[in-house]
């Protein structure tokens, strides 16, 4: 039993060892994230767009989301692209403005000009997630 017992022990400590260094280098990516997301922000600021609300989830890994909100009347189609193409290597603000083009042109599309507000719904857990909503 006492054999069983250290075994046990040491299994549990292992476990524990493993999901300590899981979380720090979770934390070290959403910190990394976080500085990609604060880029995003003040690129997004001169088409109106600013954070509507922020959440954090304080799990293994951690999980910030937010919300960004704006008048899509505000937003120049050719500007977005424009930045897209200049911004290629940053990810987080690439699925950002790719997602803007797409409700834009859905908009135009679908003739959705009573919806103004684009609300953009960002999950800053590994990997990211972006969501679009007009209201």
């Amino acid at each position: 039993m006492d054999s069983f017992s250290n075994s046990f022990k040491k299994k549990v400590s292992d476990a524990r060892d493993k999901l300590t260094e899981g979380s720090s280098l979770s934390t070290e990516k959403v910190n990394q994230i976080l500085g990609e997301y604060r880029q995003a922000i003040a690129s997004l600021e001169p088409f109106g767009l600013k954070v509507g609300k922020m959440r954090v989830l304080v799990s293994i890994p951690p999980e910030i989301s937010t919300t960004i909100i704006g008048s899509i009347e505000q937003i120049d189609e050719d500007r977005v692209r424009e930045m897209l193409e200049k911004n290629s290597e940053k990810k987080l603000l690439s699925a950002i403005l790719s997602a803007l083009l797409t409700t834009i042109h859905v908009r135009e599309t679908i003739d959705l000009g009573n919806l103004k507000t684009v609300r953009i719904d960002i999950s800053l857990g590994i990997p990211p997630r972006v969501a679009v909503d007009l209201i």
